[in-house]
């Protein structure tokens, strides 16, 4: 039940018009919940040719170099209405994305649908790669299209992402900036992009090269990097430099347990919420870099048009516009702030008194929901401008956080998913025998596990 992607070359030693047969030999994979074990025919006659043998033409053609990337075409004659999204479900029914009535190979009516209905289509694409290893393992999307779309969520569920008889609850939702959009059909006559897109690059493979940026001469202005010809959007675990990041924190691979027996449940982890990943955009529409893990966030409820008769829990809003963005995160901590600080401590800004400064603390929490982080021998260093060396820790200080301190995954345990580094416990409202608070002490550093 799994796919382990390879590309096997066999070079004979002598040319000749044998031809070269390929035998599956016996084996078990011992991964799944219960192991699958293969064994061989027992008879030459009784070997399958795709199955459990492959037999290959042995010619003198000359090699051809292996096209890097997974190019998969969107079907033809689906609209994608203005300003709104196109979800590329592995399987409609099994996304749990609610699917709006009416025809997707024309524009939206408004009597068929409600308003939120209006602005996406659902469709099924069972060609989509295991979106989690995909990610997790380095990959990059890159999309290919007429139109301006972008890629704008993405989802998926360790349980049921690829098998057939599961949930398949993946799903890449694209989103159109511009006008209605109609996908056309691939022409193999035309070399024009003229066929939407979505190309998948694995960690061992190079996606197109940016184009690359002209600085400003003394008649001309700055031309920054962009995307190669016919790329409209490109998404990925791996930036513009080559560095990969973690999409730890970024979305949640949760299980649904659909098609499992309770035992396996318990085993393995307990069924928990799908949570998509979903990518920052400002006021005007404009999408943040795909290829940063700064752009992307972690949806949060109200979940938006999922079916609630569905196995599992999953929190995203397919087909909806983000829940908040980067735009609306900064007024909202700015109004925040102002609410905090009254006007005049923003005017005057007083050195603060010391027996304000110990009631501070620092919290760090555990964004995993299936991961434990363990902590120990982790440093803080607080650094202070010069002109606020008259707070408690004074100019530098470094602490290490003790063995043992551990963050369990949020809402696994009872044991916290957040721990508290505090100045001085008794002074921040804080008790000494709070669950998981550290005391930062600026007296020789010392510290102690509470």
């Amino acid at each position: 039940m799994k796919l382990y992607p390879y590309v096997l070359t066999i070079t004979p030693k002598y040319v000749n018009k044998d031809d070269i047969v390929v035998k599956v030999k016996a084996f078990e994979d011992l991964v799944l919940p219960t192991a699958m074990k293969y064994s061989v025919p027992a008879r030459e006659a009784d070997y399958m040719e795709g199955k459990s043998k492959l037999t290959i033409k042995v010619g003198k053609e000359a090699p051809v170099a292996k096209a890097e990337g997974f190019k998969l075409a969107l079907p033809e004659k689906k609209v994608i209405p203005g300003s709104g999204y196109l979800v590329v479900a592995e399987e409609k029914a099994g996304s749990s994305v609610h699917v709006p009535p009416g025809a997707i190979d024309a524009a939206p009516k408004s009597h068929e649908r409600t308003p939120a209905e209006l602005i996406y289509n659902v469709i099924d694409d069972g060609d989509l790669p295991n979106l989690e290893t995909f990610l997790a393992n380095g990959g990059v999307i890159d999309v290919m299209s007429p139109h301006a779309l972008v890629i704008s969520e993405v989802m998926w569920g360790s349980d049921a992402s690829i098998v057939d008889d599961h949930s398949k609850s993946q799903w890449i939702e694209l989103y159109n900036a511009g006008a209605v959009y109609t996908t056309v059909a691939e022409d193999a006559a035309t070399d024009a992009y003229e066929a939407t897109y979505l190309v998948f690059y694995g960690p061992n493979e190079t996606p197109p090269a940016m184009t690359a940026a002209v600085a400003a001469t003394a008649t001309t202005a700055a031309v920054p990097a962009a995307l190669p010809a016919g790329v409209t959007d490109r998404i990925g675990t791996i930036d513009a430099l080559g560095a990969y990041w973690s999409i730890a924190g970024k979305g949640q691979s949760g299980r649904t347990g659909a098609g499992e027996e309770a035992a396996d449940l318990t085993a393995i982890i307990p069924t928990q919420p799908i949570i998509s990943m979903y990518r920052m955009m400002d006021a005007t529409g404009k999408v943040a870099d795909g290829t940063l893990a700064a752009s992307w966030m972690q949806s949060s409820p109200p979940n938006l048009n999922f079916d609630r008769n569905q196995s599992g829990n999953r929190v995203g809003s397919p087909g909806s516009s983000r829940l908040i963005t980067a735009a609306a995160a900064a007024a909202t901590a700015a109004a925040a702030k102002a609410k905090a600080e009254p006007l005049p401590l923003l005017l005057r800004k007083p050195p603060i008194p010391q027996s304000r400064c110990r009631r501070s603390w620092i919290e760090i929490s555990n964004g995993s929901r299936t991961e434990q982080v363990n902590l120990s021998g982790w440093t803080l260093t607080v650094e202070n401008a010069t002109a606020d060396a008259d707070v408690s820790v004074g100019s530098k200080a470094v602490f290490t956080i003790p063995e043992g301190t551990k963050i369990d995954p949020s809402g696994q345990s009872d044991t916290p998913s957040t721990i508290l580094v505090v100045t001085e416990q008794g002074r921040n409202n804080i008790d000494d025998g709070a669950k998981g608070a550290v005391r930062f002490s600026t007296s020789g550093l010392r510290s102690r596990r509470n």
